[in-house]
């Protein structure tokens, strides 16, 4: 429920991260949001044992602690968070991210002149400034889904090819079908009593989330006047394999959310296939240049198209 001079409730997902966690609290001290008290933060600890929760009493004691007493997942952790905030607005902020003087200021204004908006992303950033790829995108389709995992597209001039599941390039302004949950702004009004399903443990609740508002009426954009920095990977870096295993499993789900289980046999085929050339070109590169990075990156691809194959055998079940 809002509460009077309550504009933002801001709720961060946090899990064995503490020096980035602390960076990404020390610029949101910087937003004038913050500074006119109206804004409220949550930190969601999962379980951490790097001294995070100690971190944010000591220095950061205006900060709302919630500790959970295991990785409880991103969507259950911010739906708890939910359930306290009073803020007007939510926003989503991973705690490897690092929030540009002005940004918050600049999102809530662009909310207040869209009323039909629910879900609002911001230009997300890498170390080095650049855009960072697949932080947006279009709905999973089977066509757009054949295209990242089997890569056709690259073959095709861009008017021919499907609306990319993950953008290429930064989109321009204005409606896109999804934005990453690394920064993401939500309108309280839209969301009702919960943020995300709780079946998306990690990765995919985002996507699944812009699919929801949308169908309800509601509309997800993008602006990129308002610039956060995105350490990506930094909360997962150190994540067992069966994490990594969730970026499949849980586009899977999402595909059969939306499409059905004969579709998602299809989209098991593509992935399995998709997957397989992967193991091939980089068995390939391994041969020929042998590397750390080539060996890491040919044992994840390997998992994933394990992960592909049981789904084929499972015969499509859930």
């Amino acid at each position: 429920m809002d509460a009077p001079g309550i504009t933002l409730s801001v709720l961060i997902v946090s899990w064995n991260v503490r020096d980035l966690l602390g960076q990404c609290l020390e610029s949101l001290g910087a937003q004038a949001v913050v500074a006119r008290g109206e804004c409220e933060v949550f930190v969601i600890d999962n379980a951490s044992a790097d001294g995070s929760v100690e971190l944010v009493r000591e220095q950061f004691p205006n900060v709302q602690v919630i500790t959970n007493p295991i990785n409880a997942g991103f969507g259950a952790a911010n739906n708890q968070a939910f359930r306290q905030a009073k803020g007007r607005y939510i926003l989503l902020l991973n705690p490897d991210t690092l929030v540009h003087a002005g940004a918050l200021d600049n999102l809530l204004a662009i909310m207040e002149s869209q009323p039909r908006t629910a879900v609002l992303g911001c230009r997300v950033l890498n170390a080095d400034g650049t855009y960072q790829l697949h932080s947006s995108g279009c709905q999973p389709t089977l066509l757009n889904v054949a295209c990242h995992f089997l890569f056709p597209g690259r073959a095709f001039p861009p008017m021919l090819r499907p609306p990319s599941l993950y953008a290429r390039d930064e989109p321009a302004a204005g409606p896109v079908g999804w934005v990453s949950g690394a920064c993401m702004l939500l309108r309280r009004e839209a969301l009702g009593t919960t943020i995300f399903d709780e079946r998306f443990f990690l990765y995919c609740e985002d996507v699944d989330l812009c699919a929801r508002m949308k169908a309800e009426g509601w509309a997800v954009a993008y602006t990129p006047l308002a610039e956060v920095v995105h350490y990506d990977g930094q909360s997962f870096a150190n994540a067992d394999p069966e994490t990594w295993l969730l970026k499949v499993r849980n586009l899977r789900t999402l595909f059969f959310l939306k499409h059905g289980r004969i579709s998602r046999l299809v989209f098991d085929l593509v992935v399995a296939a998709g997957f397989a050339s992967r193991v091939i070109a980089l068995s390939a590169s391994l041969a020929t240049s042998p590397s750390d990075n080539t060996k890491i990156r040919l044992a994840r691809t390997r998992a994933y198209f394990r992960e592909a194959i049981l789904a084929l055998r499972s015969g499509g079940a859930a």
